[in-house]
């Protein structure tokens, strides 16, 4: 995270993403104590979602 925030265009867009989503722009220290929150099971959790089959549609899509 914080080496994406080193140029000021980074940052900019950084900032403008937060104001949309969050109404406010989160401080680095902010965004390092979220990412320091997530547990072992928070990652675990997120790889079951992510690596099920069942939570994906497939589609093939081939020319005429």
């Amino acid at each position: 995270f914080i080496f994406t925030q080193e140029s000021i265009k980074s940052r900019m867009t950084g900032n403008g993403r937060n104001f949309i989503e969050f109404g406010r722009c989160k401080s680095q220290d902010e965004m390092i104590e979220e990412l320091e929150a997530i547990s072992l099971e928070d990652l675990e959790d997120t790889k079951k979602l992510i690596s099920n089959p069942d939570n994906y549609f497939f589609v093939n899509v081939t020319g005429a």
